[in-house]
Formats: C-alpha cells, structure tokens, sequence
C-alpha cells in the first residue's frame, strides 16, 4: 500500500459529507476533488514530517494550472495556484517529494493522471464560468448614466451628486 493509499482515509475524514467528483491515489499522497475544492492528503516525510499527516485544501477557483510531467522515474502532478511559481524539475528527487504541490504516481500511470489532471480544469472553468454568471450581466456605462439621470428626474440624485458619478463613469472609459 503507498503512502497515497493511505492517506485516502485521512482526505475522506476532511472532506466530511462532501461528495467527491473524483479521487486518485499517487506515490506519495491521495487527491480528492469536490465540487469546489481540491483536497491532497500528505502521511510520512510527504507531510514535511516523518511522522506527519495532513490535508492541503486547493480552492479550485484559485487553480491557475495542473502541469503532468514525466520525470526520470515517476510521472508528477503538480497544482499551481495563484501567487505560486512552478517548480518544474530543476528540485532534486526528494525536494519534489516534498513539495506540498506536487503528487508523484507510477510512470506507467501517465494518460490517467493527465485526464485527472484535465477534469481538474474542467472543473475549475465550470465554477469560473458559473461565478461570472452569478455576478449578473454587466450594465454599460452609457446605461449607467441613463439610470442615474432617471433619478435624479425623481429627486433620488442631486445634481451635483448626478454630475459627480456622471464624471467618474466617464472617466473608465
């Protein structure tokens, strides 16, 4: 059993009563996916502790990319979020083990993890494509004017207040 196998109990008792949308199981740790979250289970020196265990929630709305890579012996995922930088292969071997983004799993496993890998982005483009939707569809400027003009005809905007946010809309564009 790999230390990913095990650290599939330790990710299900984080997510709780969260359905998963999918799950593997690497070399060195368990990734499970639920509607808006990656979770990465770590046990052992994969953890940054011998003795270690823990879960790294990835809200999947700040995945940027999911890079698969063949290295010399293994195939590598690795989660890159926003503000982190890619750590690509120039880590020695163990440097990556350890590296809280990056999951190793059997080099003979490559075209599974690469499409665990695309239904990561797959998801992440459903929840970005879902939020922008939920925000409602933007007004343009133009109307913005026209709808702040109709208050201040019903004594909502003064004037100067209709002049004032007039002025700033004008200036964006």
């Amino acid at each position: 059993m790999t230390e990913g196998e095990k650290a599939k109990e330790l990710v299900h008792d984080e997510i709780g009563n969260y359905e998963t949308v999918v799950e593997i199981a690497g070399n060195n740790r368990y990734i499970a996916v639920t509607e808006d979250t990656v979770y990465v289970g770590s046990i052992g020196i994969a953890s940054g502790s011998f003795f270690g265990k823990k879960v790294k929630k990835y809200p999947l709305d700040t995945i940027t990319t999911v890079d698969v890579r063949k290295a010399l012996l293994t195939v590598e995922l690795e989660l890159v979020t926003a503000g982190s930088v890619e750590s690509g292969t120039v880590q020695g071997l163990m440097s990556r083990a350890q590296n809280e983004n990056i999951t190793m799993f059997a080099k003979a496993r490559y075209e599974e993890v690469q499409q665990f890998a695309n239904r990561i982005l797959s998801l992440r483009r459903e929840l970005v494509r879902g939020s922008a939707h939920s925000q409602g569809p933007t007004v343009s400027i133009p109307d913005q004017i026209e709808q702040l003009a109709g208050l201040r005809e019903k004594g909502i905007l003064t004037e100067e207040e209709f002049l004032a946010k007039k002025q700033e809309l004008l200036q964006r564009l």
